[in-house]
Formats: structure tokens, sequence, C-alpha cells
């Protein structure tokens, strides 16, 4: 088993079902359905802090600081001090790692940017879609460029979709969205090995619009859930084009989030100062 969420792994298959709705009831998107079986497991909740870890720092550099800090500052000291104290936040975070990983695992999606990483400080908002994800042919070409939003809510709420749809599309309708200079600038300071592409899709986008999607990724407590959420895209007939929609429905949702965040060094008298 992978130790480390970037590589393959078994673990979101020994947790999660994935599978595409057949058929699609709706009219304005596609369904994608995530269910526990089994339920979040020690061992799970394990995995899912090395993703937590992995999306606030890049490892080899959480190595590095690691190194030459010396005097005492491990990469626990360092990782302890990148954990939003605001609920609100840790949450939001979390839905945004594991929807990233999903994307990824089930999906074959690449994050070449992992947002959260250019968070100054640790309650820090990063305005803006979630995520951009990326499916690559062979030749390194782009053939999908994904306009990702994550929503978490531990309670019932019939319009966390209708929100995240209109953010896509006010983010996405833009001449030039804010995410795609985001991301490109931060592929041209890494060096990064897609940035060529990028540019070539960013060069061409007026002719190739039908390979940008959207995606909604609600992590949601499973008590909660209410299918009204989605219904209600639907019926707010906001006309997104090529819009998926996956549903992550966990039991006991806010409570693994608090003790992963917990493993992480958030203690209680951190929470909400």
């Amino acid at each position: 088993m992978a130790t480390t969420p970037e590589g393959p792994t078994s673990v979101l298959d020994e947790w999660l079902t994935h599978a595409v709705q057949d058929p699609n009831p709706f009219l304005q998107f596609t369904a994608i359905r995530l269910s526990e079986d089994p339920p979040c497991s020690a061992e799970i909740e394990d995995y899912l802090a090395r993703l937590i870890t992995n999306e606030l720092f890049d490892q080899t550099l959480l190595a590095d600081l690691a190194h030459a800090l010396g005097w005492g500052r491990t990469a626990a000291d360092i990782i302890a001090r990148r954990i939003p104290k605001l609920t609100q936040i840790r949450r939001g975070d979390f839905g945004e790692a594991l929807a990233n990983d999903i994307l990824g695992h089930f999906e074959a999606f690449s994050i070449p940017i992992r947002k959260l990483r250019y968070k100054v400080t640790a309650d820090q908002t990063l305005t803006g879609t979630d995520a951009l994800a990326l499916k690559t042919l062979p030749d390194g070409s782009i053939s999908e460029v994904c306009f990702v939003e994550s929503k978490f809510r531990g309670s019932r709420d019939i319009y966390a979709g209708v929100e995240a749809c209109k953010q896509l599309l006010r983010d996405t309708t833009a001449a030039i969205p804010d995410i795609l200079t985001f991301v490109a600038a931060r592929l041209h300071d890494t060096g990064h090995l897609s940035y060529d592409s990028f540019l070539e899709y960013l060069a061409s986008r007026a002719d190739t619009r039908e390979m940008e999607t959207l995606r909604i990724a609600l992590c949601c407590e499973l008590a909660g859930w209410d299918e009204a959420t989605l219904l209600n895209i639907d019926e707010a007939n906001l006309q997104p084009l090529r819009l998926s929609v996956s549903i992550c429905l966990i039991s006991g949702l806010t409570a693994i989030v608090d003790r992963v965040f917990a493993q992480l060094g958030l203690t209680a008298s951190d929470e909400d100062d």
C-alpha cells in the first residue's frame, strides 16, 4: 500500500465506491456518486492526514526546511503551524484536498498546482476557483481542463450546489479566468513540465472551449444529505456547459476531520481562537 497520496494507492479503493449515475436523471449535469464501503477506519484517517499534509506543503520542500532550520524544527512542527485554527477553514481545506485526490485517483486528472500551498497564513482564504485539473495525451498536450469548486457541508444545505455552480460560472465566463493566470504563473515559477502545453492551450482557448469542463465536488455528512441539493441545481437552470457534480457522502464527517487535524498538531485550545 502506498504511503503518499501522490502515488498509486489502494486506500481510496478500499474506502470509497465511485460511479457515474446511469441513467442520468438530471438535465443540467452528470452526477458522480461516492459512498463509503466500509466506513472510515483509523488507517484511512492516517491516509487523510498525509493527504492534508501533501496539499499544504510540497514534501520535498518540507524535508528541506526541516533539515535547514535544524534547532528542533521538525516537519511535524512546520505542518502544525500551517493548520487553520478556524473550523470553517479546516473543513474547507479538507474538502478541497479530498476532491483533488478523488479526481486524481478515480478519474486520472492531474492537479499541477495545489492552491492551498500558496496561503501566506494558515487561516487565509484564497478567492476564486478552488482547483484546475488537467488531463493530458501521451504527447503531453492537454485534452481536458476542469475547473473545480469544492464544498464541504457538515449539515443539510440544499443550496450548496447552486452556490458552487454560480461561483464557477462567475469565474469561468471572464475573458481570462483568474485561475488560469494563477496556474500559468505558478507553472512558470516552478519550471513545471506542463508549462508549454498550458501556454498552447491558452493561445488556442477561443477555439478549444469544448475541452473545458466544470466540476462541483460536494463533500457532505451522510446524515445531513438531501437529494434536493441536486434537484435545485437543475431547477436553477443556470445552463452550465459540461458540468458534473461529484457527491461524496461520509458518516461522521466532522468528527473525522477533527481527528485528522488533531493528528497534525491541532489542539483543543487552538480551535477558533
